[in-house]
């Protein structure tokens, strides 16, 4: 169990009573990594061990760029020198690089995915507890970050941006999706509809699904080459 050095010990005890949970102040300790020896760890298993704290929180982009230096020396230190420099290494495979992840893009990622969760699972524990205390009267996508929020919540919440240029809505009844101010045209640049709407009372999609006759005195105009999408 990870607690915040802001909370206190009664609310420690309480809620590791409640869920059945022993805490440590000495993680390393608790998880063993003390008497770790990677001696005994491939390559591969080295650099994985990055992979679990970039997960969780948002490393500072110096820190990911001393970790790259450290990796580089690492895999040239057989003595045969520098072949190629660190940063064609992190090229794609098809620009005639070797595909290395440069790790302030693959830590953002690894956090997006944790937001992902938050939107797919909102009955899970981390879900549930961060909807409480972050984001309790609105969705993840819409939620703000507000004064001296948590690392953990600052970190996911630092991949929102990466989400949102991804995500598109897929209309069902259309009731929650706002025509202009969401992305829901899979095949219109940007996703959303670019033109105005000449009728204010047409805020939602579900406004637009079976409305094309509409009744006598109203009327509605939508500019896009997507309509077919509907």
């Amino acid at each position: 169990m990870f607690y915040n050095s802001n909370t206190f010990e009664r609310d420690r005890q309480l809620v590791s009573q409640i869920l059945g949970v022993r805490y440590s102040n000495s993680l390393e300790r608790y998880l063993g990594l003390s008497n770790m020896n990677t001696r005994y760890l491939s390559q591969e298993g080295n650099e994985a061990i990055l992979t679990y704290s970039m997960d969780c929180f948002l490393l500072p982009k110096s820190l990911c760029g001393e970790l790259e230096s450290i990796l580089a020396r690492f895999w040239w230190q057989k003595g045969h020198g520098r072949q190629c420099e660190w940063n064609q290494l992190c090229e794609l495979k098809e620009n005639r690089g070797l595909g290395f992840r440069r790790l302030a893009k693959f830590n953002l990622t690894l956090l997006a995915k944790q937001g992902w969760r938050l939107i797919n699972y909102p009955n899970s524990l981390l879900a549930c507890v961060l909807k409480a205390k972050c984001y309790s009267n609105s969705d993840f996508l819409s939620a703000r970050l507000r004064n001296i929020p948590s690392y953990t919540w600052k970190s996911v919440w630092a991949s929102m941006g990466l989400l949102q240029d991804g995500l598109c809505w897929r209309v069902g009844t259309g009731a929650k999706i706002s025509v202009l101010g969401d992305v829901w045209l899979p095949r219109v640049v940007n996703y959303k509809v670019g033109n105005n709407i000449s009728n204010a009372d047409v805020t939602m999609v579900s406004n637009l699904i079976d409305s094309w006759n509409p009744p006598m005195g109203m009327s509605v105009k939508i500019n896009f080459n997507a309509a077919y999408d509907l």
